[in-house]
Parts: structure tokens; C-alpha cells; sequence
């Protein structure tokens, strides 16, 4: 009864750890999403939130066109993956901060959940600094008591923060480490992120950028020549962060996520000038950002999830559960994995660390397998008892190896759409091959 019970455990558990993280995420947007709301409503009259705190020079403009703004954006209407924890808790600490200054007299206790959750945010992601430089460089610059403000705020939360991250790190490692500077070792002074591909220098402003606002791009625009120049700043917050990532060789879409919540201002400033044109333009972004974001969530790369789940219930389904292995032949980090398996099965993928020896030429062992798949196979699996039970390989790759798979007697047995957009080394499909 124990061993017909294992693999249901280990299927709760699994569901557990790979549903836990957008849950969590789910939480941080909507708490963000509730900070911004008041932020936003204590400037409208006769709201709940109206009249509970003064606003002072950040007075939002309509709470109504920026969430009609936020509702339509395609990247926040679904979760990101791979790794979208710690970049949703940074914009969602953002957008907490972000509210409009209350008076003199409130703004200590206020000031200092700020900077705690600055703070926090850095401790749990270096970067996450970048965009609050600007903005707590003008609080400093605002600031009367300065002096009490270093003194009383900002180095007793940045001890109190650093303490605890060194004594977490410490008890994980197992030695004194500051992983704040590993991260910028790796990163910024060995630039090593240039392993996993390289941009030109205006990469984000000629592409990146422009493909995570979408369609809201040419309203941001219009937004910054309307916009009060109260909101200046976070215009130079979004220019900042984007010149700064634009340093760094490596440059991925998510690394800007953080700053959305201050486009969106402009956004909402350009949506209610329009007048005449706003319901029209809220449709545009209603029908723009919703299909794309249906497309993308439940149909774009949505092999990588499902052949994970084809192998979590193998691991429930096959009798001979103790002889079954896996070995994923695809590029470095295309599918989840223990996460959305939890079964102690013997898995395998090809590996692509990046060099820390300062090899010249360094290949990984998945650039050397794309070299020559069939070769490499053949070198790998010499002898019939070392090799897995089941491939999962893109369908790019089939007829390359085709003979191996028919040598080595595998049968394809389930097939998984991935895209209609394949490119490099990626293919339309996935397949599962079982060896009989």
C-alpha cells in the first residue's frame, strides 16, 4: 500500500512546488495592484481611499485611465518564466512604494517602509537598486534633515538588511559569503552573462523596450510631452535603467520589467488627453494586448510544460518506474525541471555552465552535441545498458539522428506542439521517444 501510495505523494508535492511560485507572484501583483488603486484614488473626490492622506507634489492622474492602461498590457496579464519571482517582487515593490507624498509630519514612517522594501529588494536582487537610484538620490536631495536620514534611516535598514542576508548566506554556504558582490563579479566586472548571447550597446532602446511596451508605446510617448513636470523624474527613472542595462553585453526583455509601472503614468496622462479617441484607444489596447497575451500564455513554447507533465504522470503510469530515465536533448534550459516532475527518476539535459577557467574556444556540451548530434550520440551511448528509456528531443532534430533512433530500437510515442515560430535550434514540435 506504501509503494502504491508514493507516486500520488510525490505528485502533490510536485504540484505544490511548481504551483507554489505563481501563486505567490499572484499575491505580490495584487498587493501592488491595490497600493497603486489607493495611490491613485486619494486624488479623486468621494473614493474610499479620498481624503485619507494629502497628496503632495506625485499626484497620480486618473486612477480610471491608468488601470484601463495596466488591464491592457500584455506581459502583465500572465506569469513570466523562466524566473519571474524575483522581477515581479521587484515591480511589485515598485509600484508599493510609488505613491504620492504625504505631508511633513507623515512622511518618516512612510519614508521608512520605502527604504525598507528597497532594501529588501537588493538583497534579494542586486539590480533591483538601479531604478531607485534616481528616485532616492531626489528624496535625499528633498530632504531637510539629511544628516538624520543617513543617520537614523538609511544605514541602520541597510545594516539590519545586510546582517541578515550575510547570516541566511552563511548558514546555506556554509562559509561567510556576500553574494551582492558575487553577483557583481560575475555579471558586471567578468561580464561572464555574455556566455548566454550579447546585444549591441542601444539594443533596449531600438528593441527591447519598444517590445515590452507593445502597442502602449506610441501612448507612453505622447504621455511624456503631456505629463506634469512633477513627473520628471520618472521619466529619467526609465531612462536611467535602460542607459545602465545598456552597459551590460548581456540584455534580456525581463530585465526592464521593473520600470512599467512608471510608464504606465505616461500612458494614462496620454489616454485621458484624448478625449474624443479614448474609447477607441482602450479598445485598441483591449484587443492588441489580450490576444497577444491568449497567444503566449496558452499557445506560444507551451510544449517545453506539457512534456513535463506527460513525464510526471510516466512516473505514476509505468510499472517499471524503477528502470525508467530520461535524457532531454534540447538547448540549455528549455524545459522546467525537478519542479514539475518531483519524482526521484534518474533525468538528464545537456549541460551549457559558462567558463570561469578563461578557456579560449570554450564550447559547453550542448554547443559540442549541435556540432554533431549523430556522433556524439554514438560516443556517449557505446554500450546498450547506459542508455535512458526515454528522448524528448525537438522535432528539428529527428531526422539528423534517425539513425541512432532506429539502431538503438526507440519508438515515438507522444508528440507535443511547442510553436508556430520555430527558429535555431528549436522546432515546431516535441517528441518522446521510448526505447522498446
Amino acid at each position: 500500500a506504501a509503494d502504491t501510495n508514493q507516486p500520488r505523494r510525490f505528485l502533490c508535492r510536485g504540484a505544490a512546488v511548481s504551483q507554489l511560485p505563481p501563486r505567490l507572484r499572484a499575491t505580490a501583483a495584487a498587493e501592488a495592484k491595490f497600493s497603486e488603486r489607493k495611490s491613485n484614488a486619494r486624488a479623486l473626490p468621494g473614493s474610499s481611499f479620498a481624503g485619507s492622506e494629502v497628496a503632495g507634489d506625485l499626484q497620480p492622474t486618473s486612477k480610471w485611465e491608468q488601470d484601463e492602461a495596466r488591464g491592457r498590457r500584455w506581459p502583465a496579464l500572465f506569469p513570466r518564466i523562466p524566473g519571474p519571482l524575483p522581477r515581479e517582487g521587484e515591480a511589485a515593490k515598485e509600484k508599493v512604494n510609488f505613491v504620492p507624498q504625504p505631508p511633513e509630519e507623515q512622511r518618516a514612517p512612510r519614508s521608512v517602509k520605502y527604504s525598507s522594501l528597497v532594501a529588501l529588494a537588493f538583497i534579494i536582487r542586486p539590480t533591483a537598486v538601479i531604478p531607485w537610484i534616481p528616485l532616492v538620490f531626489r528624496h535625499f536631495w528633498q530632504e531637510r534633515k539629511k544628516l538624520n536620514l543617513i543617520l537614523h534611516q538609511f544605514l541602520p535598514i541597510g545594516f539590519v538588511t545586510l546582517t541578515l542576508s550575510l547570516i541566511i548566506d552563511r548558514i546555506f554556504f556554509g562559509q561567510w559569503t556576500l553574494v551582492q558582490y558575487n553577483f557583481l563579479k560575475f555579471n558586471v566586472l567578468q561580464n561572464l552573462g555574455t556566455f548566454y548571447g550579447s546585444h549591441p550597446w542601444h539594443w533596449y532602446f531600438s528593441q527591447g523596450f519598444p517590445a515590452v511596451l507593445g502597442t502602449h508605446l506610441p501612448f507612453f510617448i505622447h504621455g511624456c510631452f503631456l505629463a506634469p513636470k512633477r513627473y520628471r523624474i520618472l521619466l529619467v527613472t526609465v531612462l536611467w535603467t535602460l542607459l545602465i542595462y545598456s552597459m551590460l553585453s548581456h540584455k534580456e526583455f525581463r530585465f526592464i520589467y521593473p520600470v512599467l509601472p512608471f510608464c504606465m503614468v505616461f500612458c494614462g496622462y496620454s489616454l485621458n488627453h484624448l478625449k474624443t479617441w479614448k474609447k477607441p484607444a482602450l479598445s485598441f489596447l483591449f484587443l492588441s494586448n489580450m490576444l497577444l497575451a491568449l497567444y503566449t500564455g496558452l499557445v506560444h513554447q507551451r510544449g517545453t510544460l506539457d512534456v513535463m507533465t506527460h513525464i510526471q504522470e510516466l512516473c505514476y503510469n509505468n510499472r517499471n518506474k524503477s528502470s525508467a530515465s530520461v535524457f532531454i536533448m534540447m538547448p540549455c534550459h528549455s524545459t522546467p525541471y525537478y519542479s514539475h516532475v518531483h519524482y526521484p527518476l534518474p533525468m538528464r539535459f545537456l549541460q551549457c555552465p559558462p567558463d570561469l577557467t578563461g578557456k579560449s574556444q570554450y564550447l559547453d556540451e550542448a554547443d559540442i552535441f549541435y556540432l554533431n548530434p549523430l556522433n556524439w550520440l554514438y560516443k556517449e551511448f557505446h554500450n546498450d545498458s547506459t542508455l535512458p528509456t526515454h528522448l524528448i528531443i525537438f522535432s528539428i532534430l529527428e531526422e539528423e539522428i534517425s539513425a541512432f533512433l532506429i539502431a538503438s530500437n526507440y519508438e515515438r510515442t507522444a508528440v507535443f506542439f511547442h510553436t508556430h515560430l520555430p527558429e535555431g535550434r528549436t522546432g515546431s514540435h516535441i517528441y518522446v521517444y521510448e526505447r522498446k
